[in-house]
């Protein structure tokens, strides 16, 4: 009698673990993956990623296609910072793209600052003109704060970009 009752404890153990497993592995298997399209204006090169939103993995791609994702307008652009309402969560001078995926927010922003990397750069910044770089930056929000912030393009003298998340 005593062995059945450890038979019944042992077997409703497996059946929690073997529950736990599959709603682990249905996590596993439902990763989303969007497609990053980045469009720099000027030269008409477009740059695409994937990228992995649980993870926040990151892998060029030949090209994107697919249907947008629906922007959300939750995020705006001020002073060079990046608000959500009046909080600060990144330093940024234009917003190219915001939208929610998987529980998070993803934004793309470009972000400009005067570069001084080699002694060209420093000699034009004493001359009046110095060299500005564009940085394209993703940004992964969850419940208002950055998670993740990845740069995924450097550009000198280089300001009208468009991009775009594709499902």
């Amino acid at each position: 009698m005593a062995q059945l009752s450890t038979l019944g404890h042992s077997t409703q153990m497996n059946m929690k673990v073997l529950i736990l497993f599959m709603v682990l592995l249905t996590e596993i298997v439902q990763a989303i993956e969007v497609k990053i399209s980045v469009l720099e204006k000027d030269t008409q090169v477009t740059t695409s990623y994937s990228f992995d939103v649980a993870s926040s993995n990151l892998k060029p791609l030949d090209s994107a296609s697919g249907d947008a994702v629906p922007q959300t307008t939750t995020y705006s652009v001020k002073d060079g910072q990046l608000l959500a309402g009046d909080k600060n969560l990144a330093e940024a001078d234009e917003l190219l793209y915001q939208c929610h995926i998987d529980g998070c927010d993803l934004v793309i922003v470009r972000d400009e600052y005067n570069s001084f990397s080699n002694p060209l750069r420093i000699l034009s910044a004493f001359a009046g003109h110095p060299i500005q770089v564009s940085k394209i930056v993703i940004l992964k929000i969850v419940d208002g704060k950055v998670r993740k912030q990845l740069e995924i393009i450097r550009k000198p003298s280089s300001y009208d970009w468009t991009a775009s998340v594709l499902e």
